[in-house]
């Protein structure tokens, strides 16, 4: 009787166990994103082995993406290595000095030690924003550690021109590295269920009245795509994908513009919805667009020429 009684309570703590990851995290691993990711990139039917190269090559974006944006509690030292061994740009010297350990603020416990960063709590500073600015410093410094690493792989990989002190990182390789973060952020979108699970995460439109230190995801996705495909923006894949952002981020603010927001489940239904359209929008046009870019092409298309 009793062994029977020591199984129920272990079967209910299995259960409890699982249903605490799943609401803690956004996507359930790294993978999905990835998966999100890989569409925004390629087009149906490419395939990520077609050499050992190709396979570097994402596979170092995609851990870049991971340490930048979702890394914590030391998670991730693999993925570090890994691009070390790469010799990937933006890398600290030491995994630390980038682990996403302990809140950023010096905030403390009742006990008097420092709160530890959770699966509940790890959007607090990462998810805000691809240039996000805060008010603390070492926020600041903490997550200029974390861009580089995102930024010195895309640049890495891409060849785009070198890194100098006063200049800094090309402004293509900023964008497609801004792209690449809010393909994560509608990630985890996606993943919402209600309302209240999206109030860390950058608004779609944006309302500069009422925030206007926050950072907005089709504002700042307008302007990167604007940048990387400067030269493409009489293509009708280009007008397509600008013109339903347009449109999203006009729907979108008729929903923030209420009272109170987005603070409802039926706003959230709808506001859900565009998120999704969003992120649809770009694995519609992003893989045609970028395909016809020198710097991916030479990457990842080196075999059309042959």
């Amino acid at each position: 009787m009793r062994r029977n009684r020591f199984i129920v309570m272990l079967i209910c703590v299995c259960i409890l166990s699982f249903m605490n990851m799943i609401m803690c995290y956004a996507h359930d691993s790294a993978e999905e994103h990835n998966k999100e990711l890989e569409k925004v990139l390629f087009e149906e039917g490419f395939s990520k082995y077609k050499s050992e190269d190709v396979k570097k090559s994402v596979q170092a974006i995609e851990y870049a993406s991971y340490l930048a944006i979702d890394q914590f509690k030391g998670d991730g030292k693999d993925k570090y290595d890994v691009l070390k061994g790469m010799n990937m740009g933006g890398l600290p010297l030491s995994f630390s000095s980038i682990d996403y350990y302990e809140d950023l603020t010096g905030s403390t416990k009742k006990d008097g030690n420092r709160v530890q960063i959770s699966a509940q709590n790890h959007r607090k500073y990462t998810h805000q924003g691809w240039e996000m600015e805060f008010q603390n410093k070492d926020v600041n410094q903490f997550m200029e550690k974390r861009r580089n690493v995102l930024l010195g792989t895309v640049n890495s990989v891409f060849g785009f021109r070198k890194v100098t002190l006063f200049v800094g990182y090309d402004e293509k390789c900023k964008s497609l590295a801004g792209i690449i973060y809010y393909v994560h952020i509608l990630g985890d979108y996606d993943e919402a269920d209600k309302y209240t699970k999206i109030d860390v995460l950058p608004r779609l439109a944006g309302n500069m009245l009422k925030d206007p230190n926050k950072e907005a995801m089709i504002p700042s996705l307008k302007k990167y795509i604007e940048v990387l495909f400067s030269d493409q923006k009489t293509d009708e894949n280009y007008k397509d994908l600008m013109n339903g952002l347009e449109k999203i981020e006009k729907e979108a603010f008729k929903i923030e513009d209420t009272i109170g927001g987005v603070n409802s489940d039926e706003e959230f239904e709808k506001y859900h919805e565009y998120a999704n359209e969003v992120l649809e929008l770009l694995i519609k046009h992003m893989p045609k667009l970028l395909k016809n870019e020198k710097f991916f092409s030479d990457v990842f298309y080196a075999d059309r020429a042959a």
